[in-house]
Formats: C-alpha cells, sequence, structure tokens
C-alpha cells in the first residue's frame, strides 16, 4: 500500500482520513467522480471503525495489481460487518450499504487483533 495513516479515536479523526486520502488521490492522479466516491467510502468506514471498533484505526491504500483502487480501514474490534437497509427516520446506519452500493468490490476480514473493512474502485 502506498498510504498507512494511523488515526486515534475522536471524531475529527474522520475529517483527517477524509484530508489524507483527498491528499493521497491527487499524487495519485485520481480526480473527479472517482475520487469524491472514495473519499466519501472512506470517511464511512472510518466513523464506523470509530463508532463500532477499537482504536487504533489504521486506512492503507493504494493501486492493487488489477489496477484498482484498493482502500482498507482497520480497527481494534473483532466481529462481523453486515450492511443494512436504514429505515428513513434513522440518523445512521447508512455507511456500509454506500459501500455496497458505490464500490466495485468489498469486503471484510478479520485480522490479528480486529478487523479489516476494505473495498476497491475499478474507475482509476
Amino acid at each position: 500500500m502506498e498510504l498507512i495513516a494511523e488515526l486515534g479515536a475522536g471524531p475529527r479523526e474522520v475529517g483527517r482520513a477524509r484530508r489524507v486520502m483527498a491528499r493521497a488521490l491527487r499524487r495519485w492522479d485520481i480526480h473527479g467522480e472517482p475520487a469524491e466516491i472514495a473519499v466519501l467510502l472512506t470517511s464511512e468506514l472510518v466513523t464506523n471503525a470509530i463508532r463500532h471498533g477499537a482504536a487504533p484505526v489504521v486506512v492503507r491504500a493504494g493501486i492493487n495489481r488489477r489496477g484498482s483502487l484498493r482502500i482498507e480501514v482497520d480497527d481494534d474490534r473483532r466481529g462481523a460487518v453486515a450492511a443494512r437497509r436504514a429505515r428513513p427516520t434513522d440518523d445512521g446506519g447508512r455507511g456500509l450499504y454506500l459501500v455496497d452500493s458505490m464500490a466495485d468490490r468489498w469486503g471484510y476480514r478479520g485480522t490479528r487483533s480486529g478487523k479489516r473493512v476494505w473495498f476497491e474502485l475499478a474507475a482509476c
């Protein structure tokens, strides 16, 4: 991975993750809609990691062998990850639904200390 950023546990870290990702995408000459989607989905995964996971939260990103942008977010809490449909009156619960809807591929796996949620965008 070409980008590795360790984040803390506070909600301000979501904005920091967005800024770090946007800078990396500019360096990799990824602009427009693919960049906007990548930043949005990164912030959704980081938000989930901060809300439901445990610090540290680590963001990794780079271009994989298939030429797709791959972004991974690790946290230190084990558990299953599943997209759900939020009700219109719910304040949250749409993050993984957005990832499922907008990413070309996504998934998760357990790590030694917690879990890694990832997505890929092929439009790079």
